[in-house]
């Protein structure tokens, strides 16, 4: 899970630093927010089910069930 989290931070910061650091950044059009916002869902989701493919694919129970209830929690936001 570790590495696709980061992996998945370093593209939402990629993101936002391309946005932030073009030349029209105060007026950026409805367009751009709404590529932002997509990008951000998109992270979430892929992120996500990085969590359940691993809770599926890891030995120890004890991590199984730290991992599960961190996804109790953001199934909840989900919904």
């Amino acid at each position: 899970m570790s590495k696709w989290f980061l992996v998945n931070s370093i593209f939402f910061v990629v993101v936002v630093w391309k946005v932030l650091g073009h030349y029209s950044y105060p007026k950026v059009g409805v367009h751009i927010w709404f590529g932002i916002i997509g990008a951000i869902l998109i992270l979430y989701n892929w992120t996500r089910h990085a969590v359940f493919k691993t809770i599926r694919n890891v030995q120890s129970r004890r991590t199984k069930i730290r991992l599960a209830n961190i996804s109790k929690r953001v199934v909840t936001i989900h919904r």
